[in-house]
């Protein structure tokens, strides 16, 4: 039956040939671990990545986003054509829905599980103050693309990146946003910061990695020694470990 699929697919590696993955997202124990991509690809693990189960999520077109609370009990994924999917501790039970028709890029659930901001096609950044299906729009002042976005615990400091080198900050939970210069025209996909806001990553088109230790005020360029696009970057809570996804199913 299914149960015995699963339990084969536990004892693999990841499998060749998958999608290309476009984010992944690591629990606080460094264990559990979901990475979504191309044609709807759902993948979770429970011991840091080193084997996947693939997961049914229902959705033939690009998920290019995922947010999951500390726990790993309830998480958030986002996509193409405005979807939105939160799934729970089994992962099997997801319920899907479709607020707005623009291609998101990029979710973030905050620590508790109270609220949420998710960026898309054309500056679109919305907030979710009760994880439900209700959300207001926040004004970006842009129409970039916007691709990925991070919060610190307090819910009101923030970052959002995206094309053109698009990097964004707000220190009033999104009520404000101001642009910042990340000294790239490359696209950027994905910023994180460690838990003090000072220190943060952001990672975008041609192998780009970018650094700042002034809580994005001034950002720097990393050599990543890739040319590759690179999708996503997680840290550990005081920035010491980090992970970055890229094309190919590659993290």
């Amino acid at each position: 039956g299914s149960s015995k699929k699963l339990q084969k697919n536990r004892e693999q590696q990841t499998p060749t040939g998958l999608p290309s993955l476009l984010d992944v997202h690591v629990a606080a124990d460094g264990k559990l671990v979901w990475a979504v991509g191309t044609s709807g690809a759902f993948l979770t693990s429970d011991d840091g990545g080193q084997k996947w189960i693939v997961q049914n999520s229902g959705i033939r077109f690009n998920l290019t986003g995922v947010s999951a609370l500390a726990d790993g009990k309830r998480g958030w994924v986002v996509g193409d054509r405005g979807t939105i999917i939160a799934f729970g501790n089994s992962v099997t039970e997801l319920i899907t829905w479709h607020p707005v028709g623009t291609s998101l890029g990029g979710v973030y659930m905050n620590s508790q599980g109270q609220s949420a901001w998710i960026v898309g096609r054309g500056g679109l950044i919305l907030y979710l103050a009760d994880t439900k299906k209700n959300a207001t729009s926040q004004r970006s002042g842009l129409k970039n693309d916007l691709t990925g976005v991070h919060f610190l615990a307090d819910n009101k400091r923030g970052w959002v990146v995206g094309a053109r080198g698009t990097i964004l900050s707000t220190g009033d939970a999104g009520d404000n946003w101001a642009p910042r210069n990340s000294g790239t025209r490359n696209r950027l996909n994905s910023v994180y910061f460690a838990d003090e806001g000072r220190r943060g990553w952001a990672v975008g088109g041609r192998g780009t990695i970018l650094e700042t230790k002034d809580g994005g005020a001034r950002w720097s360029a990393q050599n990543s020694g890739s040319t590759s696009d690179l999708r996503r970057v997680w840290f550990s809570a005081k920035g010491l470990r980090g992970w970055v996804a890229g094309v190919g199913g590659t993290i």
